[in-house]
């Protein structure tokens, strides 16, 4: 296995052990999807579930604002053990109510979840006094079959590879009996694009004035993914499968370029077409209405939300 040794430590002293790093690109979406999926820390507060993922920190805003309407919510994944990571931020986060602190009442389902369990968790989300306000459901085990109109937002916090997938987990709210407008977020970590990039992206000065260049990105792994492989799993059964990638034969060289030649897509790098939105510009895209859209404005405004690690928190040697 991989040992991690901290250089500031005491020379030879191991902190922890890591599992070898066989499936790169298995690692590099657990990191964009939470960091300590990957590098657990040995000491964390509850607050860093939160810091330390740009993702859980849209995420964090997303469901506070939520909880103060009446919208409830389907969080779907493909990571279990980003579902254990959402039970413990749900378990610390609380939020001002009417009576005070407190907890997003949750369940969730996942593979090993037992059949009764399963069913007790449905029908309790479907009740419509029910309690419970998010629902996080693994997108293999829990996107096909299920009828939880009572809900009316859909987050795919993991895009999966097969877009099939994600719909079944979309239709989960989408079924008969749903009166409400659904809303469906997916969450996607961006790249920066190069510099030379953004300013081919800018109007000319003539246009843009004194406005400082907008902040643009390019596409995101997951898209790239979704859109490009998907188109091309026929001709890569032909070319790569039929060529003899994975007949055994191949060397190891030759299988890592051929990941290489998908992953590196210099169109997508070149490109900065992107904006991120900012949290106002988030609420008008959660708010159902301008009431909503103020409400989110205000707790903005009102509210102590977690701050996000800077650069100085990252030590030295990484």
């Amino acid at each position: 296995g991989t040992k991690r040794i901290d250089p500031l430590a005491k020379q030879g002293k191991i902190h922890r052990e890591y599992a070898p790093l066989n499936n790169r690109v298995m690692e590099l979406r657990k990191v964009c999807n939470h960091p300590l999926l990957s590098y657990p820390p040995l000491d964390m507060y509850p607050v860093d579930l939160v810091r330390k993922c740009g993702k859980m920190m849209v995420l964090d805003r997303i469901l506070v604002k939520l909880f103060h309407t009446p919208h409830r919510v389907l969080l779907f994944s493909t990571m279990t053990k980003l579902l254990d990571v959402m039970e413990n931020y749900l378990r610390w986060r609380q939020v001002d109510g009417p009576n005070g602190k407190q907890l997003m009442k949750f369940a969730r389902i996942d593979g090993s979840t037992a059949l009764e369990d399963r069913e007790e968790a449905i029908q309790e989300f479907r009740r419509p006094d029910s309690e419970t306000f998010i629902f996080l459901l693994s997108i293999r085990a829990a996107g096909r079959g299920l009828n939880l109109q009572t809900s009316d937002t859909v987050i795919i916090f993991d895009p999966d590879h097969n877009p099939k997938n994600e719909e079944q987990a979309i239709a989960r709210s989408h079924r008969i009996g749903q009166t409400k407008e659904v809303q469906v977020m997916f969450m996607e970590s961006v790249p920066e694009a190069p510099p030379e990039a953004i300013a081919a992206a800018q109007p000319p000065p003539s246009e843009r004035g004194s406005a400082p260049p907008d902040k643009l990105y390019a596409d995101s792994i997951e898209s790239l993914i979704r859109n490009t492989i998907q188109k091309m799993k026929i001709d890569m059964a032909n070319e790569v499968i039929d060529a003899g990638r994975f007949d055994g034969q191949t060397t190891n060289e030759e299988r890592k370029q051929t990941l290489e030649s998908l992953l590196q897509d210099e169109d997508r790098n070149a490109k900065a077409k992107n904006e991120v939105p900012d949290f106002p510009a988030l609420n008008r895209m959660l708010g159902r209405n301008q009431e909503e859209v103020e409400l989110f404005d205000r707790l903005d405004r009102e509210l102590q939300w977690p701050e996000p690690e800077g650069e100085d928190a990252i030590p030295d040697w990484l």
